[in-house]
């Protein structure tokens, strides 16, 4: 599972999780993620408190990218492909 998925399509991606961690999914399950993830809740929610665990998810996709420093990615990128992992290639850093 990429980071990116789950930002663009939270729903999809939890129920496959639960799928596959053989865990029950339900409508109370459905709503909260649709609550923590959507646009609407998120303004909502900073209006009220200075931090919140809501986020509007699709917004979120590429946000890091623009908070990290060049050392600190270069440093991220090192440890990542230590893993010898197949979900990043070169050309999405």
């Amino acid at each position: 599972m990429k980071y990116e998925a789950l930002c663009a399509n939270p729903l999809k991606v939890f129920r496959e999780l639960f799928k596959f961690a053989n865990m029950c999914w339900d409508e109370q399950i459905e709503k909260y993620i649709i609550e923590k993830s959507s646009e609407k809740r998120q303004n909502r929610n900073r209006e009220k408190a200075v931090y919140t665990t809501s986020r509007n998810s699709k917004q979120m996709i590429n946000v890091w990218r623009n908070q990290i420093t060049e050392p600190d990615m270069l440093l991220m990128r090192s440890a990542y492909l230590s893993f010898d992992v197949p979900f990043y290639p070169l050309s999405d850093w």
